[in-house]
């Protein structure tokens, strides 16, 4: 055998990260809309599936249905523009095989988190749209794997429960020893803990923020406003409902979803059930005696985002998954509490060259329902989510 031949067989095989196939093109959104070139940029075509509204793109989804893939050579966005998705879903996996991905505008998946059990691959009560690819999310969470210099971790990238074209195309990527593995937990920060005075949602390091607690009143505690509904790897948290009464009786508030599903309705009856809702999918019911005294807790909670870019990350615009308000109490003639904001999403950003330092994140869970005459029976706000950046080997 030649020392040629030896060498050859001694070689161990060189591991590569997975970026994508780079199918859909150089994509750019700019004040014209949706576009690609499959050219190199010297001829471009409208994306006529992704619709503007004003400044606002939307790319095709499913409510509570798939993760939406991407497959883009680089990616660009110009001030003032917002990409996102139409309509909530398990999230949205953008690759850019040669990239860059230049952001100026605001990469938004607030009020995009889905309506659904991780625990759950068929329709349930829970999970209104079953994943295309059948499964439920792993036990472990969501996995994304990458091989990066100077990494500790070990793992294989798992998309299970996503559908069909992320787990598959996540299958492309090795195992990695090493390296860099991101898993984002079923359940992520939690919702918050019903007391006598509202609370916030929790938070999670790598996953979305739990739903804040409904207002409640010092001088109440066995009637608090009623608590926040957890995070999932899919969305943050659903907002509590706030309790309602007046100096006579009083009704505890209403917990929020723990599957990123509705925000909770407020107390429908009773001698004055003037509660406010909590914000979710879609926001809960005012109190029929709150109605005409504000204005309604908003529908969506923080959606996921993953960007897994062979280059670099530029411009100066923000990746934003927030939470969605409670409903704010503005009567001052009953002791009523606000609702529960819902919790912020996630946004993880995988890169193999640099990343701008003026980029910003906004994973801020909603605002609880604001009372102007007393602070004690705001609502409490969503959980902020979380926001990962990670230097990754490239393809």
């Amino acid at each position: 055998m030649s020392w040629l031949r030896r060498k050859i067989q001694r070689a161990k095989p060189r591991h590569r990260n997975w970026f994508g196939t780079g199918a859909d093109g150089d994509i750019r959104i700019t004040a014209t809309g949706a576009e690609q070139s499959f050219d190199g940029g010297v001829t471009w075509s409208t994306m006529a599936t992704w619709i503007m509204v004003g400044s606002v793109v939307s790319i095709p989804s499913v409510q509570d249905g798939d993760m939406v893939v991407v497959n883009a050579r680089s990616w660009s966005v110009d001030a003032g523009m917002t990409p996102t998705l139409a309509n909530r879903c398990r999230g949205l996996l953008l690759y850019c095989s040669t990239g860059p991905l230049i952001n100026n505008g605001d990469m938004s998946m607030t009020a995009c988190g889905c309506h659904a059990n991780p625990a759950d691959g068929v329709v349930t009560a829970n999970t209104p749209v079953a994943p295309s690819d059948g499964n439920p999310v792993s036990a472990e969470g969501l996995i994304i794997a990458r091989f990066a210099a100077g990494g500790t971790n070990t793992g294989s990238s798992d998309l299970s429960g996503c559908g069909t074209a992320a787990r598959a195309s996540e299958q492309h990527q090795p195992s990695v020893s090493n390296g860099f593995v991101l898993r984002i937990p079923r359940v992520a920060g939690l919702g918050g803990v019903a007391q006598p005075t509202a609370a916030a949602g929790g938070t999670h390091p790598t996953g979305p923020g739990g739903g804040g607690t409904g207002g409640g009143i010092d001088a109440y505690p066995d009637y608090p406003g009623g608590p926040g509904g957890d995070g999932t790897c899919f969305s943050g948290g659903a907002g509590g409902s706030g309790m309602s009464g007046d100096g006579s009786a009083q009704i505890a508030g209403n917990p929020g979803d723990d599957y990123g599903g509705p925000g909770a309705d407020a107390p429908q009856d009773g001698p004055t059930p003037q509660g406010f809702a909590g914000a979710g999918n879609p926001a809960g019911m005012d109190g029929p005696q709150a109605v005409t005294h504000a204005g309604t807790a908003d529908d969506g909670t923080g959606g996921l985002g993953i960007a897994v870019v062979n280059g670099d990350i530029l411009g100066s615009g923000v990746f934003s998954s927030k939470g969605s308000p409670g409903g704010p109490t503005l009567y001052n003639g009953a002791q009523d509490g606000g609702g529960g904001g819902s919790g912020g999403g996630l946004w993880a950003l995988l890169y193999s060259g640099t990343l701008s330092e003026d980029i910003t994140p906004d994973m801020d869970g909603g605002l609880g329902g604001q009372f102007p005459y007393y602070s004690a029976r705001n609502g409490g706000p969503g959980g902020r989510g979380a926001f990962i950046t990670q230097q990754i080997d490239p393809a």
